[in-house]
């Protein structure tokens, strides 16, 4: 995702990894669930870059819509 990438780039990893999961969830409504688990996999990446607390509080708010998005 572009805009992915521009979080990156900033240092916005919370960000980054927010639109990656949105990027995500579009790929796999369009059945491209391969694409979708690449994206979420570099989101929880991004997310190590995080502080502990806010780390963790992240990671569990990604793997929720992880969840989600491959449960349809």
């Amino acid at each position: 995702s572009e805009l992915a990438m521009h979080f990156e780039a900033a240092a916005e990893w919370a960000r980054a990894a927010q639109a990656l999961c949105t990027a995500a969830g579009t790929a796999v409504r369009r059945g491209a669930r391969d694409e979708g688990v690449k994206l979420t996999e570099r989101a929880l990446q991004l997310l190590q870059n995080l502080s502990e607390p806010d780390r963790a509080a992240a990671e569990k708010e990604t793997r929720r819509q992880i969840a989600g998005m491959m449960n349809r």
